[in-house]
């Protein structure tokens, strides 16, 4: 009769991570979602964090940067100890909301297409959040849009290659100008609008608080959004929040 041999995985690691949530798991425990710096998204159970007396448990905060010590087993992944190594504050609950959205979002992609957003570009998003909450979401979603390969032309008309521009339209894949913006579904016609837009598609994301942002409502972001949302599991819920305090 042949015998059966379990091979138990068991290894400790330590890595860097974003807090993305941390959820009570039975009665001082934690299960807490992250991501690491190559964009993994990994949950991990934290034995006694939930516990008014537990050390840790200030530390497993959403936008917190850590590093983490844990153990692996097999598939599940235990926490052992943190410090540290970066806190994003943010200093009103629209900011706070937008990213959120960002974070959640953005940790959801990772999970269905992974390392698809690698921490420290999530760290970048979150920290333009604190400079402008509107232009942080217009610069993610015009990114998130090239990633899904609809990269938005923002140089020169998008259907007759025309220098002067009227409009922006989703549907058409940019700019359009007054001429060709007659067959169009023209979803923004404001220039200063139109010129944060191409300022914030070109600039790397770690200048792009350079830009001007002072023309961007929140109309952009939501066309933007809605634009996304049947592509990506978007983090809805969050954005509903965000909306209702705008």
């Amino acid at each position: 009769m042949p015998i059966l041999i379990q091979i138990v995985v068991s290894m400790n690691n330590k890595n860097t991570f974003i807090i993305v949530s941390t959820q009570p798991y039975k009665e001082k425990d934690a299960l807490v979602r992250m991501i690491n710096e190559d964009g993994t998204s990994i949950s991990m159970i934290a034995k006694g964090t939930s516990s008014p007396t537990s050390k840790y448990g200030a530390l497993l905060q959403p936008f917190n940067i850590c590093e983490i010590d844990y153990h692996l087993k097999d598939n599940l992944s235990f926490f052992i100890s943190a410090s540290l190594k970066k806190a994003i504050v943010y200093d009103d609950f629209n900011a706070l909301a937008a990213a959120s959205f960002l974070l959640q979002s953005m940790e959801a992609i990772n999970r269905l297409e992974s390392n698809s957003y690698p921490l420290w570009t999530i760290v970048d998003y979150l920290v333009l959040c604190q400079t402008s909450s509107i232009a942080a979401m217009t610069k993610w979603c015009l990114d998130t849009l090239k990633l899904d390969g609809r990269e938005m032309m923002m140089d020169e008309c998008v259907k007759c290659g025309s220098l002067q521009i009227s409009s922006f339209s989703l549907s058409a894949g940019g700019f359009c100008c007054k001429t060709c913006s007659v067959a169009e579904k023209n979803d923004i016609s404001d220039i200063e609008i139109l010129r944060t837009l191409r300022c914030l598609a070109k600039a790397p994301l770690d200048l792009a608080y350079k830009c001007s942002f002072h023309a961007l409502t929140m109309h952009v972001v939501k066309i933007l959004v809605y634009e996304l949302k049947d592509s990506y599991p978007l983090a809805m819920k969050s954005w509903k929040f965000m909306d209702e305090l705008v």
